[in-house]
């Protein structure tokens, strides 16, 4: 089994003024998560999600547990499929390598923000086949 950590920075000194009005949000940040040497035998590959859910909206998005309040880091894929806890996307794996390509942000279903830092987990696993 391999582990590793990535570390996705949402911003810093963001306004809550920027998220004073429900559903408001910071921009999106994008990122990948790059599989490499995959199994020759593989041709699919399936990344599944994990991690605690925000109460007001677990289909994508994750508690924040920063002290921040009312805010949550929602989680898609760069095409806006959901990715909260328990989300599976699934690749085509070409040469032995599949990059998912995501996006993440500062959300607030409820608007005004209390001030402090946001800070989610996710932990992602994968199934070839």
């Amino acid at each position: 089994m391999i582990a590793v950590q990535q570390t996705i920075d949402l911003g810093h000194d963001i306004s809550n003024l920027s998220l004073k009005n429900p559903g408001s949000s910071t921009d999106w940040v994008t990122f990948n998560i790059n599989l490499e040497a995959c199994p020759e035998a593989t041709k699919t590959v399936f990344m599944s999600a994990h991690g605690t859910s925000d109460d007001d909206n677990p289909a994508d998005m994750y508690k924040n547990t920063g002290d921040a309040t009312n805010v949550a880091v929602q989680v898609q894929s760069q095409t806006g499929e959901a990715l909260g806890d328990g989300k599976t996307l699934k690749g085509t794996i070409i040469n032995n390598a599949y990059s998912y390509k995501l996006r993440a942000r500062i959300y607030t279903q409820k608007g005004k923000p209390g001030p402090g830092e946001v800070s989610a987990s996710m932990t992602v696993t994968f199934e070839y086949q």
